[in-house]
């Protein structure tokens, strides 16, 4: 699946809402955080989780114990080697039963923005990942500047080569 949207849109946000949701259902997942620190992140999933802005201490830890058990990290932030963050999926997933990833966000792993085979190659990858071990991957893909924010975004929108979201 991919995410899209403008800076500051809430893509995050959604995705860790998702996930939220399938960690309730028992599902586990990695999260190649490559904008915003594991620590960071981790705030976020505890006050969506508890569904507080300012959890007591009782539920913070109530909370962290919960997502140790469905939430998994790739520990980075910037730029990052493409092929290292899917080995280290086919890992989570073979290590832990991981069934869903998340990269955010695309322009983190490490091509040019005009290399536009390299991003096709790295396509291919991640779908070959996902038929292998029949998981799911959400890719967050940042949308190219429009004259407004205000503008609806779609597929032709998303910074890239066009096999990001054709092959999604």
């Amino acid at each position: 699946t991919i995410v899209t949207g403008f800076n500051g849109s809430g893509k995050t946000m959604l995705l860790n809402f998702i996930c939220i949701w399938l960690a309730s259902l028992g599902k586990r997942m990695c999260i190649a955080s490559l904008e915003v620190p594991v620590k960071m992140n981790l705030s976020y999933l505890v006050r969506q989780s508890t569904g507080t802005e300012n959890p007591s201490p009782q539920e913070f830890d109530s909370s962290m114990t919960w997502l140790s058990n469905h939430f998994w990290f790739y520990d980075h932030v910037g730029q990052c080697n493409a092929d290292d963050v899917l080995e280290t999926f086919a890992y989570a997933y073979k290590r832990y039963g991981i069934t869903f990833f998340i990269v955010d966000s695309f322009m983190k792993l490490g091509f040019g923005v005009d290399e536009y085979n390299k991003h096709k190659e790295f396509m291919d990858k991640i779908t070959a990942f996902v038929n292998e071990y029949d998981v799911h991957v959400f890719l967050v893909a940042h949308a190219r500047k429009k004259e407004s924010e205000r503008v609806r975004v779609d597929k032709h929108d998303v910074k890239g080569v066009s096999e990001i979201t054709d092959e999604a």
